[in-house]
């Protein structure tokens, strides 16, 4: 029985790939494609992995194969792993950074964020880490927290806003908390508008 090692199912081509160059959408189709490539050449060559009278080098180079597969299936599985943990260090903000300044510490105490609580949510595309808004935030006089209560003036919303902080903001709304909500456009417009750096 000869292995059936370059039919379809000839992966390694795609296996150069870097995660930081992927879009998660694309990982999980290398995911899909190496476990479809793997049950298809099982099957395939399911009798050379099952006789006993198997040629030893072709069933040899036949597990080879699946252990180079399963390698790199479990790379691009790690490749998910690692955008959780990079989408979580974008949105940590250090615990300095949540410590408001003295008033007279503060570059400007005439813009919009000064002595305001302030939460951000979500991901702006022009400051995909929280920590950089956090910081700019806090040199103009604001207060950044990390949850949404009846103290928050201020939410500055990006996009994929978490949805317990959204619907914690309409229940506050609700009760006539008031609290101002910011998308990215009429953040950035702030910024710009009080020369912000």
């Amino acid at each position: 029985m000869t292995a059936r090692l370059t039919k379809d199912w000839n992966l390694e081509k795609r296996s150069d790939l870097i995660h930081s160059y992927m879009t998660k959408a694309e990982i999980i189709e290398e995911i899909k494609l190496r476990c479809s490539g793997i049950f298809g050449f099982i099957s395939e060559n399911e009798e050379l992995f099952l006789s006993d009278d198997s040629n030893e080098i072709e069933y040899t180079l036949a597990v080879d194969k699946l252990i180079q597969w399963s390698g790199e299936l479990n790379q691009h599985l790690n490749g998910l792993k690692g955008y959780k943990y990079v989408g979580f260090l974008s949105k940590a903000i250090k615990s300095e950074t949540k410590r408001p300044l003295a008033p007279d510490e503060v570059e400007n105490p005439n813009t919009p964020f000064f002595m305001q609580s302030v939460v951000l949510t979500g991901t702006l595309q022009s400051y995909p880490k929280r920590e950089e808004i956090a910081s700019l935030l806090r040199l103009y006089g604001a207060d950044i927290n990390a949850s949404i209560s009846k103290k928050t003036d201020i939410v500055i919303m990006g996009s994929g806003a978490g949805p317990s902080k959204m619907k914690k903001i309409k229940e506050l709304k609700e009760s006539g908390v008031e609290i101002r909500v910011m998308n990215e456009v009429e953040f950035l417009r702030i910024l710009e508008e009080y020369n912000m750096k």
